[in-house]
């Protein structure tokens, strides 16, 4: 390792489990910097973010543009099912057919509506921001 890289590197957890924290105090020792409960409180600054389906099971609200509406997506029996939202967050009105919004529950403000998969086809994602499967009418890809 660059000498350099090491002395600048501060290595910050995000666990709530105080099992795995202490499992991971002995495997890592000193290497660690910090634990924390919440990616919130990570230090300001450039970071190299690893995860491990962490950010898959955040939990988010989810928003489809469907027929100048946004309906809120729901998971049942594996597939996705669209309803009217109850109490919607800010959502942007202008948004195009099929776009999607996402709400972070802890009350962050959400991540902006992605156009929908129609537009993305014409300069596909070079990433997957997802390891579920979607169906052919959602967003290949997030901003």
């Amino acid at each position: 390792m660059v000498p350099a890289f090491r002395a600048a590197l501060q290595v910050h957890l995000v666990e709530t489990s105080p099992s795995l924290r202490a499992a991971q105090q002995q495997r890592l020792g000193m290497a660690v910097a910090g634990w924390h409960d919440d990616p919130a409180t990570l230090p300001e600054g450039p970071a190299i973010i690893l995860a491990n389906e962490f950010f898959d099971a955040l939990p988010i609200r989810q928003f489809i543009r469907r027929d100048g509406a946004w309906l809120e997506r729901h998971v049942a029996a594996g597939r996705f099912l669209d309803l009217p939202a109850a109490a919607s967050p800010p959502l942007p009105a202008e948004a195009p057919e099929g776009a999607i919004g996402e709400w972070a529950e802890a009350g962050r403000p959400p991540r902006p509506a992605s156009p929908p998969a129609a537009a993305t086809r014409a300069a596909p994602c070079s990433r997957s921001t997802t390891a579920r499967p979607r169906p052919a009418s959602a967003t290949a890809c997030r901003a």
